[in-house]
């Protein structure tokens, strides 16, 4: 885990409701992905898939954005289900958080 994936675990927790699982691997035979994070918030009965980039290029987390469902949404809403974790009453959102720094470099 890096530090930009430490401060969003950190934002997503701070209100200590929320139970987060890093680099959770959703899927299982050949077929699988591994969200940065899946947290879940019991009280409110929602799950967030949430992807962290500190990349400059938003092409892989725009492929995962619009392949959410396929990749991840789909798949993971199954097997909580099949384990007894939620019920068909749960939402599934995703959280994306892009971090850029921009470094200018002054000549005197």
């Amino acid at each position: 885990m890096n530090l930009y994936e430490e401060a969003v675990m950190g934002f997503l927790t701070q209100k200590m409701d929320t139970f987060v699982i890093p680099q959770f691997v959703v899927g299982n035979r050949g077929i699988w992905s591994m969200p940065d994070f899946v947290a879940i918030r019991p009280a409110e009965k929602i799950v967030y898939i949430v992807e962290v980039t500190s990349s400059g290029n938003p092409t892989t987390l725009i492929e995962k954005i619009n392949n959410r469902n396929k990749h991840w949404i789909d798949i993971l809403r199954n097997m909580m289900i099949e384990n007894k974790i939620i019920d068909n009453n749960w939402n599934f959102y995703n959280n994306y958080f892009a971090i850029r720094f921009f470094h200018y470099n002054t000549m005197v």
